[in-house]
């Protein structure tokens, strides 16, 4: 009998562990693209992605870091009649199930504040994106043009 239990506990820790892996993957990110800088002094940029969630319950992206920014915070940008205005996201941002949440010129964007060093076109940047459900997930975003499409 305990080794009816035991195996019953080993599988249960197994399966737990598959599931975590397999709701990991339910989580994607693609199209990732960073605006290199427009000039050598530059301290601040951005980065476009759309963030993939095929699985069948929500999650909330907590944070964004990067090694060559001490900030790296989601911002949205809009239209206020012939004014463009920018803001910083508080708070988790819900990644809703089924669905795709995309960050693109003139709209969400991750901005870079206090750069380390410039974007190079040619270059990548490693971010780690920090979900509720997901977990980290480690992204390597390409440095594009300097004002590139999404």
């Amino acid at each position: 009998m305990r080794i009816f239990i035991f195996r019953c506990l080993a599988m249960l820790a197994a399966l737990s562990g598959m599931m975590q892996v397999a709701f990991a993957s339910e989580i994607t990110v693609v199209s990732a693209v960073a605006r290199a800088s427009l000039t050598p002094t530059a301290t601040s940029g951005a980065v476009y992605m759309s963030i993939v969630n095929s699985g069948s319950s929500d999650d909330k992206l907590l944070s964004i870091t990067t090694a060559l920014s001490p900030a790296a915070e989601l911002h949205e940008t809009t239209m206020d009649g012939d004014v463009m205005k920018m803001r910083a996201i508080e708070g988790p941002t819900l990644i809703a199930a089924g669905s795709t949440f995309e960050m693109k010129p003139g709209g969400f964007h991750i901005m870079l504040t206090g750069l380390k060093a410039p974007l190079k076109k040619g270059d990548s940047v490693v971010f780690e994106l920090l979900f509720e459900k997901a977990g980290a997930i480690t992204v390597d975003v390409p440095v594009g043009d300097v004002a590139s499409d999404h």
